[in-house]
């Protein structure tokens, strides 16, 4: 099987190459550079890779790569950035190698930054950083490529040079960690849980209650079919759910008497962090 490079031209540190099953941060060697540069020469780029460049390496790369390069370069831009405390690495090249030579290549498209030398955190081993992007490289896999969004909104956060729009970038990469609907049913839970008073488990309990109830209230708006699954379980707990849904609605109509709308919203909010 080939070997991915996703290959950059800005320094990171020997100390910060390493390998863990697989997957490594390391130098490109001569005989690789050359090799990438033939390959491209002979399918018509002319193409210098300058300086002392180092590559991030994926294992088991299918030799008709497709959609797996792209997806390679979003992983090891993430996993890189979160390491530094410069801005995101640069990678200009990625090249697929098998058996020590290049058999394909390709430019990537840069952000127009100058290569620099990439500083990262205290602590942070070659070891460490190969283990880390071994990790990444398996969530991405699990997630069926539901972190792209995570993953490149992280790193567009930290290129972006307007403050606002970084913040806007860092916060859809936060929001895309939970669906639409988990997150509206986490809210719907635990807000309304958290009026009843009650901790640990019978807490538990009772935003269990109310996610399935709201997990059917969408599934049958929206016609799914698994709608009737989830009504069935929802029935099995009904005197529970009335019993709770009562509760809450006392407490809101009591605070209610002394309190405006924005003071029960603050309120709530409030209680999310008892």
């Amino acid at each position: 099987m080939a070997e991915l490079l996703v290959i950059t031209e800005d320094l990171i540190p020997e100390r910060i190459h390493g390998y863990s099953a697989g997957y490594a941060l390391r130098r490109l060697s001569r005989q690789e550079i050359v090799s990438i540069e033939d390959w491209l020469f002979e399918n018509g780029e002319d193409r210098h890779i300058s300086g002392s460049p180092s590559a991030l390496l994926f294992p088991d790369c299918p030799h008709a790569a497709g959609d797996f390069v792209g997806q390679c370069v979003t992983i090891a831009e993430f996993s890189v950035s979160l390491l530094i405390s410069t801005r995101p690495p640069t990678f200009s090249t990625a090249a697929i190698s098998s058996d020590g030579a290049c058999v394909w290549a390709g430019r990537l498209p840069t952000c127009g930054s100058e290569s620099s030398e990439l500083q990262f955190l205290p602590g942070i081993t070659g070891l460490t950083a190969a283990h880390w992007l071994r990790v990444c490289a398996g969530a991405h896999r699990n997630a069926k490529r539901h972190l792209d969004v995570t993953f490149s909104r992280y790193v567009r956060s930290r290129r972006e040079q307007n403050a606002a729009d970084a913040l806007i970038d860092l916060c859809i990469s936060l929001e895309s960690l939970l669906d639409a609907e988990m997150e509206i049913s986490f809210r719907f839970a635990l807000s309304l849980a958290k009026i009843t008073n009650d901790k640990g488990a019978k807490a538990q309990e009772h935003a269990d209650l109310l996610k399935g109830l709201y997990g059917y209230r969408s599934r049958a708006v929206h016609g799914d079919p698994k709608a009737e699954r989830h009504f069935q379980k929802t029935q099995q707990r009904l005197p529970e759910l009335h019993n709770l849904a009562r509760h809450i609605l006392v407490a809101h109509v009591i605070y209610m008497q002394d309190h405006s709308r924005d003071e029960w919203k603050k309120h709530i909010e409030e209680r999310l962090y008892d």
